[in-house]
């Protein structure tokens, strides 16, 4: 999806924009990078994550825990969205980023 701005603005008085994107699939145990490809981001606001089931479409949100080996986190940082798991992956689980962001040049 494209950026779109949130119609609000940070406590610096820029405007606060928005991108919603497809994330890698929980199948994978361990660290997962992706590059968001947000041009000048100076500062991330907030982010959440939804992960939905592909074959009982369970919604969740991150970050989810179950044990010290099942458990998914993410992060966002000003060029990659992250999502880390344990030892033992979550499944079979798409996700969805949302991330809120500042800009240096808009």
């Amino acid at each position: 999806m494209e950026e779109r701005w949130s119609g609000k603005r940070w406590i610096d008085g820029k405007k606060i924009y928005q991108k919603t994107m497809s994330g890698p699939s929980l199948s994978v145990a361990g660290l997962q990078a992706q590059a968001h490809n947000i041009l000048n981001i100076s500062q991330v606001i907030l982010t959440s994550v939804t992960i939905k089931h592909n074959t009982n479409n369970q919604t969740l949100n991150l970050p989810a825990y179950q044990s010290a080996t099942v458990y998914a986190f993410f992060e966002c940082d000003l060029a990659n969205t992250v999502i880390r798991q344990g030892t033992a992956p979550l499944g079979n689980f798409a996700t969805t980023f949302i991330v809120n962001y500042t800009c240096t040049d808009r």
